[in-house]
């Protein structure tokens, strides 16, 4: 059956529509499972890791970061997972990064993201255009 003239008309009118329309967000783009999947592959560039399992170590302890400003050697450790030998490589990879540097308050040393890497854990975060790398003079 043939549509008419005036019935094609209308289908095209809304198939333009709803090209115009954005698309709905997920509503599950924030659960934690997605949140790490997209902050390990987004670290690969960073860090050169090939291996998932060292991007995911990555990926929790910057996941860490979405709770608190600042945190212990151990606190990123318990927040990954692993022991103090890898989570000193963890660490140390992710200063040289640029995303996260360390300084001492007191006797103990802590851990904070760089402005960088703040921009940049809230836009893999929130499923955004990741911001790029400062320039090193």
């Amino acid at each position: 059956m043939a549509l008419s003239s005036e019935a094609r008309i209308a289908q095209f009118a809304e198939r333009l529509a709803r090209r115009d329309a954005p698309v709905p967000p997920d509503p599950a783009r924030f659960e934690p499972a997605r949140v790490l999947d997209r902050l390990q592959r987004a670290l690969q560039p960073l860090t050169q890791m090939r291996l998932y399992k060292g991007r995911l170590t990555l990926a929790r302890m910057c996941y860490a970061f979405l709770d608190g400003k600042e945190l212990s050697s151990a606190a990123l450790q318990q927040a990954a997972g692993i022991g103090d030998i890898a989570g000193s490589r963890a660490r140390t990879r992710l200063e040289r990064a640029g995303l996260l540097r360390h300084y001492y308050p007191g006797s103990q040393r802590r851990y904070r993201l760089t402005r960088y890497g703040e921009d940049w854990l809230l836009a893999v975060a929130q499923d955004t255009e990741i911001p790029p790398p400062p320039v090193v003079a």
